[in-house]
């Protein structure tokens, strides 16, 4: 067809934003080539929360990588830490299946910004800080361009370890708004901090997208 060498020209031009200069004759990986990673992420249930940032660095000419991040979720003030293993995708020098493991804390608390809800009759002054602490685990898909571009999906589940908060609810959480004894625990939409807190294992997914160098 008429229309088949454009197509074909217009993806030649296109593809060096996706794969990077000379990627065919490249083929150092991508992760050791670019080590440092930032990026924006994204997720439901995830260790960086609903939406949070990540810093990771690849081991010397490993395939071995360190990362740490943040973010905002049901539990507050999310952080994680994670060690990641990539599994290149057959050849590929961009394209990796990954592992990743490690723990992840929740907070609320006055002293770092966040209201804590909380049902009639429980005391909470303005230093309290009130936590959960997660061993999280799962596998993900990563493409890093030669030119350091990334994209991630990745989902797993979580172990709840220890914390604090799930008593500040308890049988009140899902009640109507404004109920006798709920105090501020009722929400319309997304789950509270303490009634994510009695759960013992929960799924996550996250996505994210940045830049390597």
């Amino acid at each position: 067809m008429p229309c088949r060498p454009l197509l074909i020209a217009l993806l030649c031009g296109l593809s060096p934003l996706f794969i990077g200069p000379a990627a065919a004759a490249d083929t150092l990986p991508s992760i050791v080539r670019n080590p440092i990673a930032l990026s924006f992420d994204g997720g439901m249930g995830a260790p960086t929360g609903y939406f949070g940032m990540t810093a990771g660095y690849t081991l010397p000419n490993r395939l071995w990588a360190i990362e740490a991040g943040g973010g905002i979720g049901s539990t507050g003030m999310q952080m994680a830490l994670q060690a990641k293993y990539y599994l290149p995708l057959s050849d590929s020098a961009i394209q990796y299946w990954t592992l990743q493991a490690g723990p992840s804390l929740g907070l609320i608390g006055k002293p770092i910004g966040f209201a804590v809800p909380h049902k009639d009759g429980i005391a909470v002054t303005d230093s309290d800080l009130f936590y959960v602490l997660w061993l999280h685990a799962g596998v993900g898909y990563e493409l890093r361009g030669q030119w350091g571009g990334l994209l991630r999906f990745s989902l797993g589940a979580m172990v709840n370890v220890a914390n604090n908060q799930a008593p500040l609810c308890r049988d009140v959480d899902t009640v109507t708004m404004g109920a006798p004894g709920a105090g501020s625990c009722t929400s319309l939409h997304i789950p509270l901090g303490p009634e994510v807190a009695r759960k013992l294992v929960l799924p996550w997914l996250s996505f994210a997208y940045g830049y390597a160098f």
